[in-house]
């Protein structure tokens, strides 16, 4: 069982770096790689109780925080690290929520991308007037994805790869047979078709 936490939180760190490096300036993978890596955070915290997936949600966006925001390390390390930890802080209540709710596996993807865009916009207005830069649809801002953007704008964008990231997450730990793992991926393929209706009507 701990060798099992151990690698949830390496999961959850690895995870949220991934994230970060997703994002411009890095772009690892074109910026696909935000897509494992937010299903590996999410995985991260899947069979998990809510503290425990509190903790593995804010490993998570540490990873991910301590890349996006590398360049404010010319203000200090007492200025930085208390400002990635809190930034960290949103990722840890999603995950937390995620799980203290039950919710049905039927809505779970759906509704984590809810809470995901709701802390997203909180970010925006505090502190400091708003720090916008954690945005993960930020990564396919050079992919097709991103004329999707034009319809529902960046936060779109970021609820529909949370809810991709969220249905892999949730197919990797189901258990049982084929066709039940690979239920929680009817969510993927929703939200691609989606994304790319979006992008349609876009070009229309």
């Amino acid at each position: 069982m701990r060798t099992l936490s151990r690698r949830q939180k390496l999961a959850a760190i690895i995870g949220g770096v991934l994230c970060g490096l997703s994002l411009p300036p890095f772009q690892l993978l074109w910026g696909y790689a935000v897509l494992p890596g937010l299903a590996l955070v999410m995985w991260s915290w899947n069979s998990c109780g809510t503290r425990r997936a509190l903790l593995h949600g804010w490993l998570g966006g540490l990873g991910f925080f301590g890349v996006v925001l590398e360049w404010t390390r010319y203000f200090g390390v007492v200025a930085v690290a208390p400002l990635v930890m809190y930034m960290a802080l949103g990722w840890g209540v999603i995950a937390a929520l995620s799980r203290s709710l039950r919710l049905p596996i039927a809505v779970r993807p759906w509704a984590i991308g809810a809470f995901w865009i709701a802390i997203d916009g909180i970010y925006a207005r505090a502190p400091f007037g708003g720090l916008p830069w954690g945005s993960v649809g930020l990564a396919m801002h050079n992919s097709w994805v991103r004329e999707s953007a034009s319809v529902w704008g960046i936060a779109g964008v970021s609820f529909l790869l949370v809810v991709a990231a969220a249905s892999i997450a949730q197919a990797v730990a189901t258990r049982g047979t084929l066709k039940q793992r690979c239920m929680p991926l009817v969510h993927f393929d929703v939200a691609l078709v989606i994304a790319i209706a979006a992008v349609l009507f876009r070009s229309t």
